[in-house]
């Protein structure tokens, strides 16, 4: 007779899933406000503001349930409801935003992921401003290292081989068989330990205006997960081999000049408001509202139509006014007033 065993075989495999917006800035208020596209939706949770120390959440979880669409094993990884997912706009030299960086575990092994290497790419126009934190869907603190294990500081992130999160992560590691040992915990729809959270502050350079021509008018920053695996080995059962990586981006674009321009009085009182006669002199005020930062080649030109023609009778008047108006120059010896009516 043949006697017929049955073996069983587990597919352990974790599956990253990553997305990356902009949290808040410093420009979140007054008549010069940022906008954000699509509108900012936290999944439930009260982040901290930009430029403030200590944890990036103030109150609530973050959980696959909360931020991805259901399904597969639990949860697809698609972003619901445009969660954490927000470019910004409107931005000024000077400004300090929030990053969000969300890396969500989805795969099906119970032990997690390990040797989670992540990095993000500063680009020109943006410079790092402090309070990188790693943290779990929970908020409780994830340690990180460099890719070969040794101290990382907080700028090695921002280097060509990011950094590594420590294994196990926030959840320590149970039974023979290490449940939640790896450095991200397996799926769980509601723990939210099954999710890493990065957020970190960077300010808008006052070149950063120069850098806009060449990128279709955005600054774009990007993260990258460099590598993970399914055991605690470094190197081995990679699952992002050679230069397979996986990352994802968030957009700034920068606030524009604003131009209004208006009649102030002119020299006849038997005429009203825009209705006046040949010869009469027009006072106008034309108005700049100029972003912060520096810009190179600057020109204001003042285009007359055929009818008017410039006075030039010295009455002319150019006016700097801001918080730091002493901080603008202009070359009036080059460009004399009358040049800026063609």
């Amino acid at each position: 007779s043949t006697d017929l065993a049955v073996a069983t075989a587990e597919n352990l495999a974790p599956d990253l899933k990553i997305r990356k917006g902009v949290l808040n800035s410093t420009r979140d208020s007054g008549s010069t406000a940022a906008s954000y596209t699509p509108a900012r939706n936290y999944g439930g949770v009260v982040f901290a503001a930009a430029g403030s120390t200590g944890l990036p959440f103030l109150s609530g979880n973050l959980t696959s349930a909360a931020i991805s669409e259901s399904g597969g094993n639990g949860s697809t990884g698609a972003i619901k409801n445009n969660i954490l997912d927000s470019n910004i706009s409107k931005l000024d030299a000077g400004d300090i935003l929030r990053y969000v960086i969300v890396i969500e575990n989805i795969g099906s092994s119970y032990r997690g992921a390990f040797n989670v290497q992540i990095r993000d790419e500063i680009p020109a126009g943006l410079s790092y401003h402090g309070n990188l934190a790693i943290v779990d869907g929970t908020g409780a603190a994830l340690t990180y290292t460099k890719p070969d294990q040794t101290i990382a500081t907080a700028n090695d992130f921002f280097s060509a081989s990011g950094v590594m999160i420590a294994d196990p992560g926030a959840t320590a590691a149970s039974g023979i068989d290490g449940v939640n040992g790896g450095a991200i915990d397996g799926y769980s729809a509601t723990s939210g330990r099954n999710i890493a959270v990065i957020t970190f502050d960077a300010v808008v350079e006052a070149g950063a205006y120069s850098t806009l021509a060449n990128n279709g008018g955005l600054i774009t920053n990007k993260a990258v997960i460099e590598d993970y695996a399914n055991s605690e080995n470094s190197g081995v059962n990679t699952f992002l081999p050679g230069v397979k990586s996986i990352s994802e981006t968030a957009s700034l674009s920068l606030r524009t000049g604003e131009v209004k321009k208006a009649i102030v009085s002119t020299s006849e009182l038997s005429t009203t408001n825009n209705n006046v006669a040949i010869g009469e002199i027009i006072r106008y005020r034309l108005q700049v509202d100029i972003p912060e930062g520096v810009l190179n080649s600057f020109e204001l030109i003042d285009v007359l139509p055929a009818g008017l023609s410039f006075l030039n009778d010295g009455s002319a008047k150019l006016a700097l006014a801001g918080t730091n108006a002493n901080t603008f120059s202009w070359n009036l010896n080059n460009n004399p007033i009358a040049n800026f009516f063609i």
